[in-house]
């Protein structure tokens, strides 16, 4: 409204005071338009926007996230132009006012979920301040201060809210603040709990819904499990045994458990065991992350886990599609990865958020879903992963399986263990109070209660409601709850609970008879399906009208036999749905079950993911056919997830039905049972069954001559030849079937199964040490799968058992070129674990020509496949031989990180024997470096779970480890302890490595104190056993002890001879096994021969280059002294010292200098000269050794840039000056 002028004059005053607070170039003027300069100020505004933009959108936040929340948050000082009230700036003002409110929301959630409580009462006291008005956050204050055990604070912040709420709204708090006020101000004793939950005295919880009924009598336990989840918070996991009897209450207790973990921002997963004989495999957890996996869970997952692992655990998670049956090949390549994936994928879901896991009713828990706890149980420690394991413990024990799976977890050691008994009297006389909500105590009522019931939760609340049923207990006209005999009786006997005689109905099944009869039919219809009942497969099944079933529906909720969920019906408690199932004739259930199975089969949507839970259905509904395609399919889901016990009950179930029902015509039967023995065949054999798998290929092969299809007797011949070849070991009877296939191969035109043959007969004559005609059997194998080319995973596995033929055959070019080919193929099918398997066999076929620098760059492109597609275990084993192959080339740092690296990732899968081999090698690689205490330790170790797994060859082995590093030490007296020990094992161990071992040892042990004949006899048996295990390292390295030996008794000519043979061998490729002893053995042989003791020195050099070579690669610089310490290294170190040749220093002319005249000091230069070295030892002639002396002291002035004058050359050999000038004119 003011004229240009004034509006001027008002906007050059304006841009004067801000220049005069922002800094010089804040403002840019061009032309008539006046702007802020963004490259020298900071707008707020667009800071906070900043700042916020993800932050708000992120479903959970990271301590990067949570900071930048905080950033934002200090940036807003007031609202956004708060003395403004033009129309335009109200919008954009409420929206930042908003972000700033929800950033206090979730920065003080961030806070609770890291247990950090003060720091959250602080945000969400300024959340209160910023708006008074939001109930939640002063909710929120009123449970933090009760956290803090603060309840005066929090009393008085109540007062304060109601105060302010009157004043400006003339209107009380919500009920729900109140009653949570009040709960603050009543408690009697310290609060461990931080939910409190609602007190409403006037709700009779018992006859409605009891999920916010106030828990009652465990508070102890519950206190405890909250301990528990402080520890979660702050990352440190682990397991929970709670158990009970039905109805005791862990079900509630554990509901508390989960709104306790989330009101501090943890992430709940709860799963349930199913009662029926229906749980698909790994159901506990597929309940249990089925809310949590969605679609930006998944995209995080992405971002923490490999490709490999989030494809392999999709499908044990959801309802994926039926993927490629798995063969015994795959099966082995496989091991454990499938629980390691589904392990991954919950460790990173808690890194995202720590994660409670609940699994209730474990009593009923499916045996892939126990195995994969098993698998898990041993990295919750440290790991944000804490997972509740509650079970029925008389179900529990009944339950082998289960029994043992639980005996296992809890040797694993849980964090806690709890187990609940029921109520007592008091607790009783509570539960009841607050149940009805009583307004004064009943005593007398509920001690008959607690007589009848035994302080059991559930017949508490059965009771109650039967009561309420039966019109024995009702509200009077002042909403009092009264029965008909509270003026008349002394104990209530009146209202006997229990039945009176046997004949009398229980206590549940009275319940059940007061229903109508539509309500009792729809719930026995619901009592079939399960605990869960889905709405539309019951009114599909139901014979009852829509209306009618709605009705009764209706009403079971309203009598507390079923509660509604948001996507089902479920049993308010798994006792009621058995009772209902219990009321049915066997005849209604049978036909209540057909009902149910033909309507989940026709539902297209759950068809693939509950083909366990129909299979079941049409069995207990005795729909034969239907049961039989059903149960197989439910095995093959079973195989393809690898579960594999489900996999064999099912298709034994699906024998059971064919050979007793008989759905099938003979013709058929047949069939189908051989397609249910072979498809057991892997299953038995991976599981450890072998007698149950030997039966079973007896009745293979009776069913298979019966069948007329050539191709299925070939089949259940070679099943049978692969069980005697790899579990019986008879390659004899596994040859004999194989030739028998092949016959049937050539008269029936069937290729593929001679190529099975032939790799059969390979494998059997590999065993016997029938090498040529192994290789050549494999190159049959080979042929024909290439004349295929349909399988190249067959070909692929026929390469790499043709290559270790080929190895053991010693034909290093036909095995170089078909490993070229092995690889080639692998890359062909893009399929990294081929490709790092093939790098396996190559590197495998080079270790066996000791050529470990090629060996060593295979293992290392093995490692890097395997690490690529996430294969954890091939890794490990991969990496420990990446590790052997650096320690042969004594590549000491490389070898000990590469065990030690494998050894973490055995502990981490838990797999033992893998465990117990990596403290073996690391034990002997520290003994070896000098790190003796470190040696020990693992050895202890490793003797430790020898001792424990049983594994007597592995015990024995660490023993001799143990005598070797004493004996080296020189500790002979202490070596030959053990060595004399295990002597009696050693003559019956199988293994030839560990006897080869002891014998060297025990020869070096016999030389020490001067046996050497028994020495040569004991490195003869060491060096035959290495030689049969092809340890061509260990054969060079025991021939040149032997030779030692030898020469130590005076046998110079044979001993120099068996060394020379070592030193060749030695040098043939890098690497070995005792490499500076080897050459010092024979420099010490050769200093005793006429012809060969000019090499002696060589070989000293030598073995201390080998020595100080291998000393520069020790991790640790401090390593250095103890390396150096074995008496052998000083041995070699001091004879090396003692040949070493002496310089001195001479000051020479300068090249170009005048021969003739005093030399000018400036002109002189500094070099070194080598007047005596260790090979004019060998010249005897004294002329012709000081000549040669002459003649290297003038090459070395030459080049050090020096003319050798005659008078220096004279001082230099102690030899007068006319001396020097004939031996001079004499080289001329």
């Amino acid at each position: 409204d003011d004229s240009e002028d004034k509006a001027r004059r008002a906007l050059t005053q304006a841009l004067w005071q801000i220049r005069r607070a922002l800094p010089d170039g804040a403002i840019l003027t061009v032309g008539d338009t006046i702007q802020l300069d963004g490259t020298h100020i900071q707008r707020d505004v667009a800071a906070f926007d900043s700042l916020m933009a993800d932050t708000l959108t992120a479903e959970s936040l990271t301590p990067q996230l949570a900071a930048q929340l905080a950033d934002g948050v200090a940036l807003y000082r007031a609202d956004l132009l708060n003395d403004l009230y033009d129309d335009w700036v109200y919008l954009p003002r409420e929206q930042r006012r908003e972000r700033f409110l929800r950033a206090l929301e979730l920065l003080a959630a961030w806070e609770k979920q890291n247990g950090r409580f003060p720091a959250a009462l602080d945000i969400i006291l300024k959340l209160t301040q910023a708006d008074p008005l939001r109930e939640s956050a002063q909710r929120e204050a009123l449970r933090l201060y009760a956290a803090l055990n603060r309840p005066q604070a929090a009393r008085r912040h109540y007062d304060q809210f109601r105060r302010y709420l009157h004043a400006e709204m003339g209107l009380p708090p919500d009920p729900q603040t109140q009653q949570l006020a009040n709960a603050i101000a009543n408690a009697a004793q310290e609060e461990t709990a931080v939910y409190l939950p609602a007190n409403a005295t006037s709700t009779a919880y018992a006859l409605s819904d009891t999920t916010h009924m106030p828990l009652i009598g465990r508070e102890l336990e519950r206190s405890q499990l909250i301990v528990q989840l402080n520890h979660l918070s702050q990352g440190q996991g682990g397991l929970i045994f709670l158990s009970g009897a039905p109805g005791v209450g862990k079900s509630r207790l554990l509901q508390e458990l989960s709104r306790d973990a989330e009101w501090r921002g943890l992430v709940v997963g709860w799963g349930n065991g199913r009662e029926l004989d229906a749980a698909p495999p790994y159901a506990l957890f597929r309940e249990a992350l089925g809310e949590l996996l969605t679609p930006l869970r998944w995209q995080q997952l992405r971002a923490l886990l490999d490709d490999y692992w989030l494809h392999l655990a999709q499908p044990l998670l959801m309802n994926a599609e039926q993927g490629t049956r798995l063969t015994d090949y795959s099966l082995r390549a496989a091991d454990h990865d499938h629980l390691e994936a589904l392990s991954r994928l919950l460790l990173a879901i808690g890194q995202l958020r720590p994660l409670l896991l609940i699994l209730d009713d474990v009593q009923w828990g499916d045996t892939a879903s126990l195995e994969a706890i098993i698998y898990l149980s041993h990295r919750l420690r440290q790991q944000p992963l804490l997972v509740v394991l509650a079970f029925r413990s008389i179900e529990a024990r009944a339950d082998t399986a289960v029994w043992q799976s639980l005996n296992t977890l809890d040797a694993a050691g849980p964090r806690l263990r709890l187990s609940l008994e029921p109520l007592t009297p008091e607790a009783t006389a509570e539960f009841i109070s607050q149940g009805l909500g009583l307004r004064q105590e009943a005593p007398l009522f509920s001690q008959s209660l607690f007589a009848e019931t035994q302080g059991s939760p559930l017949l508490l609340l059965e009771s109650l409601r039967l009561l309420h049923d039966e019109g024995l207990l009702y509200r009077n006209e002042r909403g009092e709850w009264r029965t008909p005999y509270d003026n008349a009786t002394s104990d209530y006997a009146e209202l006997r609970l229990t039945p009176a005689s046997p004949a009398a109905p229980p206590l549940l099944e009275r319940r059940l008879q007061q229903l109508p009869a539509a309500a009792q039919h729809t719930l026995q219809l619901a009592a079939v399906m399960g605990r869960d009942v889905q709405f539309g497969w019951l009114l599909a099944a139901t014979e009852q009208p829509q209306a009618a079933a709605l009705a009764a529906l209706g009403l079971l909720v309203q009598r507390q036999f079923l509660q509604e969920t948001p996507h089902a019906y479920r049993f308010s408690h798994d006792k009621i749905r058995e009772a209902a199932y219990a009321q049915m004739s066997p005849e209604q259930r049978v036909i209540y079950h057909g009902a149910i199975a033909a309507v989940m089969a026709g539902d297209t949507h759950s068809r693939g993911g509950d083909v366990a839970q129909i299979a079941y259905h049409y069995r207990m509904g005795e729909r034969w056919s239907e049961a039989l395609y059903y149960t197989l399919q439910a095995a093959e889901q079973a195989h393809d997830l690898h579960a594999l016990t489900a996999a064999l009950d099912s298709y034994a179930l699906a024998r059971q039905i064919l050979e007793e029902h008989h759905p099938l015509d003979t013709a058929e039967a047949n069939e189908m049972l051989y397609r249910i023995l072979v498809a057991r065949q892997p299953l038995l054999f991976f599981s450890g069954q072998t007698a149950q798998q030997a039966a079973e290929l007896a009745d293979l092969r009776q069913l298979a001559a019966q069948l007329p299809d050539p191709a299925l007797q070939a089949d259940a011949l070679l099943k049978e030849a692969d069980y005697r070849a790899r579990v019986r070991a008879d390659s004899d009877t596994a040859v004999s079937l194989a030739q028998q296939v092949l016959e049937l191969a050539q008269q029936h035109n069937l290729p593929r199964r001679a190529a099975e043959a032939w790799g059969v007969i390979g494998d059997a004559r590999q065993v016997q040490g029938a090498f040529q005609e192994s290789a050549a059997a494999l190159q049959q194998a080979a042929a024909l799968q290439e004349a295929s080319g349909d399988n190249p995973q067959a070909l692929t596995a026929v390469y790499s058992q043709l290559l270790y033929a080929e190895r053991l055959n010693g034909r290093w070019a036909e095995g170089k070129a078909l490993a070229e080919k092995l690889l080639a193929l692998a890359e062909q099918m893009g399929d990294p674990m081929a490709q790092g398997n093939a790098h396996v066999a190559i590197a495998r076929f080079y270790t066996d020509q000791s050529n470990h620098v090629a060996s060593a760059a295979a293992f290392e492109m093995a490692v890097g496949f395997f690490q690529r597609i996430g294969a954890r275990l091939n890794e490990a084993r991969a990496l420990a031989n990446l590790g052997y192959s650096h320690w042969a080339l004594r590549h000491y740092a490389q070898a000990i990180e590469m065990q030690e690296d494998a050894l973490l990732i055995f502990h981490e899968l838990d797999n033992q024997k893998s465990i117990l081999l990596s403290y073996l090698n690391l034990a002997t690689l520290y003994d070896e470096v000098g790190q003796t205490a470190q040696g020990a330790a693992y050895t202890a170790q490793g003797l430790a779970l020898a001792r424990q797994l049983g594994l007597q060859n592995y015990e024995l082995a660490l023993q001799i480890v143990q005598a070797q590093a004493l004996v080296s030490q020189g500790a002979l007296a202490e070596g030959a302890a053990i060595l004399d020990a295990v002597t009696p094992l050693v003559a019956v161990e199988e293994e030839l490595h560990t006897r080869a071992d002891y014998w060297l040892v025990r020869g070096m042990w016999l030389v020490g104190n001067g046996r050497y004949p028994e020495a040569i006899s004991a490195y003869v048996q060491a060096a035959d056993l290495f030689a049969q295990e092809e340890y061509t390292d260990f054969v060079t390295a025991v021939r040149s002890f032997q030779a030692l030996a030898l020469w130590q008794m005076g046998e110079q000519a044979p001993a120099l001879s068996l060394s020379a043979t070592a030193v060749a061998a030695l040098e043939e490729s890098p690497g070995g096994e005792f490499i500076p002893e080897i050459y010092w053995h024979h420099a010490q042989i050769c200093a005793q021969s006429a012809a060969d003791s000019t090499t002696s020195a060589h070989y000293v050099e030598k073995a201390y280059a080998a020595l100080t070579e291998q000393a520069a690669s020790l991790p640790e610089s401090t390593w250095m002294e103890a390396f150096w310490a074995r008496p052998v290294y000083q041995a070699i170190r001091t004879a090396w010292e003692g040949q070493r040749v002496q310089r001195v220093q001479v000051w020479l002319p300068k090249l170009e200098t005048a021969k003739v005249g005093r030399t000018a000091v400036s002109q002189l230069i500094a070099i070194e000269w080598t007047p005596d070295h260790p090979d004019d030892a060998q010249i005897a002639n004294k002329v012709a050794r000081r000549r040669q002396q002459i003649a290297r002291l003038l090459s070395e002035a030459e080049v050090q840039g020096a003319r050798a004058t005659i008078a220096a050359l004279a001082e230099a050999l102690d030899s007068s000056q006319p001396t020097i000038k004939r031996d001079l004119a004499a080289l001329r």
